[in-house]
């Protein structure tokens, strides 16, 4: 059957099987939609105004069959920040001739890079959402669509999205796309799975298996690409090459290295060599499992400030919020800390709870410092669900379920640091350097993730954003055969611990549950 399609003032017919629900029939005609949960009815991101013979009203797209004579009106489709640039070395170009492309696929975004190969000159660079997220917004719910089936139409998806990305920079550069011939891809070990075809299920179950670490040759785009090698299930090609990137075996002293994304992805090491791990953080860090979360798109809100008594909200692409994304929630929880709005096990207290500030300690200035809430703030407590929250901005608010799903994030990482520090028998004051990479570290605010017990405190003074390191370390392959022989090495030098189930990540967590 037929079902009429509105978006962005456009009207398209598209086929529907009958039978499948409404984001099944948009999925197969390509339509972006978020379904973070993977279509389990959980999430409520696949939110859609839908008109047939029962009236007109907002419906969940995966739990909505399609019927005849439906109309449906998308969103408004919205720009992604995205992170295309990071810290990195810098290799002598050895690598041949030519032109060729570094690419980092995200599990939410995806990053491209045209060189010239001789001169090692990086002639344009572009990024966009990865439009898989049409099945779900993490590893595991990817896992779990190509299980259902869906592996080839999520392939087909990133090659598709890629393609695009290559043909824009040529485009831009000057170059015919037939000049370009080496390409070098970087991605979490389910990304350059489903970028290459091959089924990711054994990474999805006990005891973690992928088909293969890469390191190689596979087949991509008509051709082929080199895959950047992975360490493990959980631990990719983004992190291998963001740890050439930092040139983490030139380190004389320990160095803790950090990718948090829809996974946690952590590595500790120096010249002696590095450890690696992967915390089941989820996609909270993306904004997902979040009431009124987002990803980094455009209106998102990233920052959240209380000073000369006023909210003051930092907003991507300045435009009006529609919802926020990973790291305003981690400031939002952290002013909520810091004025007793949530307390040190995370509950979140009524506006009947919280002491409020003396009128002379709340004239111009920010946060009291006895931990006390100014009235401006304390008036934005109301009731939501039947449980407190906290406006931001008209109907967007931060819930007590935010903060539970926050804390269990931030538990995770939390626990992954210390287990590394415990495998290196060392603690927090003897790490040199933390370094946080990817587009989440650079709108993240170092106090307030350490105020939420994202990391140790004693690592605040120490702590850096070096952005995307993936298409960093993947630039530095593309260009130099050093730099792919030392990429070798890592691997090679890297361990790995297995978190589920080992006993001092599981005491770790606990420990971390609570907020300071």
């Amino acid at each position: 059957m037929k079902i009429v399609v509105r978006q962005d003032g456009e009207r398209r017919e598209i086929e529907a099987a009958a039978g499948a629900t409404l984001l099944e029939a948009l999925r197969s005609a390509g339509a972006l939609i978020e379904a973070p949960c993977g279509g389990n009815g959980t999430c409520k991101k696949c939110r859609v105004l839908v008109r047939d013979d029962t009236g007109v009203s907002y419906r969940l797209a995966c739990q909505t069959p399609v019927c005849a004579d439906m109309e449906v009106t998308l969103q408004k489709n919205r720009a992604m920040e995205v992170s295309t640039a990071g810290a990195g070395r810098r290799w002598e170009p050895d690598a041949g001739a030519g032109y060729g492309v570094a690419v980092d696929v995200g599990t939410t975004t995806a990053v491209c890079r045209l060189y010239n190969r001789v001169t090692g000159a990086l002639l344009a660079s572009a990024g966009n959402s990865n439009a898989q997220i049409v099945f779900g917004a993490d590893v595991i719910t990817r896992i779990k669509a190509a299980d259902e089936g869906h592996l080839e139409e999520m392939r087909s998806l990133i090659a598709d999205e890629v393609e695009s990305l290559v043909t824009t920079l040529c485009q831009r550069a000057g170059v015919r796309r037939a000049d370009v011939g080496e390409i070098v891809l970087a991605g979490n070990t389910t990304m350059e799975h489903i970028a290459a075809g091959l089924d990711p299920h054994g990474i999805g179950v006990a005891p973690f298996s992928p088909v293969t670490l890469f390191g190689k040759r596979e087949p991509f785009l008509g051709g082929s690409a080199y895959f950047a090698p992975c360490v493990a299930g959980y631990v990719g090609g983004d992190i291998t090459c963001g740890l050439l990137a930092v040139d983490m075996l030139a380190e004389r002293d320990p160095v803790l290295f950090m990718d948090l994304g829809t996974n946690g992805e952590m590595a500790l090491g120096d010249v002696s060599g590095i450890v690696s791990c992967a915390t089941a953080a989820g996609p909270v860090f993306e904004g997902s499992n979040v009431r009124f979360g987002m990803p980094a798109y455009l209106g998102a809100i990233s920052g959240v400030r209380y000073e000369d008594g006023l909210m003051r909200l930092q907003v991507i692409g300045g435009e009006d919020p529609v919802g926020i994304c990973g790291t305003g929630l981690i400031d939002a929880v952290a002013l909520l800390l810091d004025v007793g709005v949530v307390d040190e096990t995370g509950r979140m207290l009524g506006a009947d709870e919280v002491a409020i500030a003396d009128e002379g300690a709340q004239e111009g200035a920010g946060v009291p410092s006895d931990g006390s809430c100014p009235r401006a703030l304390a008036d934005r407590i109301f009731e939501l669900d039947g449980r407190p929250a906290f406006r931001l901005a008209g109907d967007i608010a931060v819930t007590q379920e935010d903060v539970r799903n926050l804390q269990l994030a931030k538990a995770a990482v939390a626990g992954g640091i210390e287990t590394l520090l415990a495998r290196r028998g060392i603690g927090a004051g003897d790490v040199a350097k933390l370094q946080i990479a990817g587009g989440f570290g650079q709108f993240l605010d170092m106090r307030n993730a350490a105020r939420v017990g994202l990391f140790p405190t004693a690592l605040l003074d120490r702590a850096t954003s070096v952005g995307n390191t993936s298409i960093e370390g993947a630039s530095a392959v593309l260009l130099s055969a050093a730099a792919r022989a030392e990429l070798r090495r890592i691997v090679e030098r890297c361990s790995y611990i297995e978190l589920s189930g080992d006993p001092t990540f599981d005491e770790c967590y606990l420990d971390a549950m609570e907020f300071e």
